[in-house]
């Protein structure tokens, strides 16, 4: 078994966290995650970089809204879908997260 690199450890109050800290077999530009954020409930699983969503991946929101495709700095860009929480999808480019360039509109109906 390697030997980590660094042993140290991280206290939360009376909770202390024993830490071992190991080098990388591979590397890698991004790290892929999955991330709960407990205040709205809403949830990313996918790529981070520079502590942003980028690339692939997937948010949900407790409401029911969401987003799949690429991200960039946070936002979807290029190619994927929204959705909001009455129903409406839009699938097509995106930029910022907002759509961008050809799509399909999908109202709550199905009517597109």
């Amino acid at each position: 078994m390697p030997r980590p690199m660094w042993k140290g450890a991280i206290s939360f109050g009376l909770v202390t966290i024993p830490v071992n800290l190991y080098s990388a077999v591979e590397g890698r530009e991004t790290l892929a995650f999955h991330l709960l954020h407990k205040k709205d409930g809403s949830r990313y699983e996918g790529a981070f970089r520079n502590a942003k969503f980028n690339g692939p991946g997937t948010m949900t929101t407790a409401n029911g809204s969401g987003s799949q495709g690429g991200f960039r700095d946070g936002r979807l860009n290029g190619t994927g879908f929204l959705t909001a929480p009455h129903g409406y999808r839009h699938e097509g480019v995106h930029r910022n997260g907002k759509a961008n360039g050809e799509g399909v509109a999908t109202l709550p109906a199905g009517r597109r």
